[in-house]
C-alpha cells in the first residue's frame, strides 16, 4: 500500500487504509513530517508542533505498530533530516513493523545522505522459515493427455533399465 496525505487529513485517511490490514503483518514507512518524541528525535526542543498527532499514535497503538529503529537503538540519537529554517536535526523519516514482526529485524539503520535532502532509514528482515511436505496433485492423473505422458515415460524407463541378457563374461 502506498498513500499520501496532507497533514490535516493523516491520521483518518491512514486509519481508514490501515483498517483493510487488520491482524495481519504491516510495513509502514515513510517521511511522517513529525517525531514521535521530540527530547531524543530532535536536537532543539522548538517546534512542538512538529510532534506527531495523537490520531498517529492511536493508530500506531491499535495496529501494535513500533518503531524499528528505537526498537534497536533505544534512548540513541540519529536524525534523517537537517531544517536550516529551524537549525535543527530531526528523525521524521521512520520504519514501523507489526510487532510481532520483530524478532525478524536482521538490521536497521539510517544511511548517510546523498541525493536527497533526508537520511534514508533502512531495514532488512529474516525471510519466514517455512516447511511444508510435498504433495502430488492427484487430479493430474484425470488428464487423458497427462495419463498418456506417463505410460509413455514408464514403458521408456523400463525398456531401457530392464537387464536384458546378461553376458556371462563380464
Amino acid at each position: 500500500m502506498d498513500l499520501w496525505s496532507r497533514k490535516h487529513t493523516g491520521g483518518k485517511y491512514l486509519q481508514n487504509k490501515l483498517s483493510n490490514f487488520v491482524h495481519q503483518n504491516v510495513i509502514l514507512l515513510g517521511d511522517f513530517n513529525g517525531v514521535i518524541n521530540p527530547s531524543l528525535d530532535r536536537t532543539t526542543k522548538t517546534d512542538e508542533h512538529r510532534k506527531l498527532p495523537n490520531t498517529f499514535f492511536d493508530i500506531l497503538e491499535h495496529h501494535q505498530l513500533r518503531d524499528t529503529w528505537r526498537e534497536k537503538y533505544g534512548d540513541s540519537k540519529d536524525f534523517t533530516f537537517y531544517s536550516a529554517r529551524h537549525k535543527s536535526f530531526s528523525r521524521i523519516d521512520m520504519i514501523f513493523l507489526t510487532e510481532k514482526m520483530l524478532p525478524r529485524i536482521k538490521k536497521t539503520d539510517i544511511s548517510p545522505k546523498t541525493l536527497s535532502d533526508h537520511n534514508s532509514v533502512t531495514i532488512m528482515l529474516r525471510g519466514a522459515k517455512r516447511s511444508f511436505r510435498w504433495r502430488l496433485n492427484e487430479d493430474l492423473f484425470l488428464h487423458p493427455k497427462i495419463n498418456s505422458n506417463i505410460e509413455k515415460t514408464i514403458t521408456n524407463y523400463f525398456q531401457l533399465n530392464l537387464p536384458k541378457q546378461t553376458n556371462s563374461m563380464i
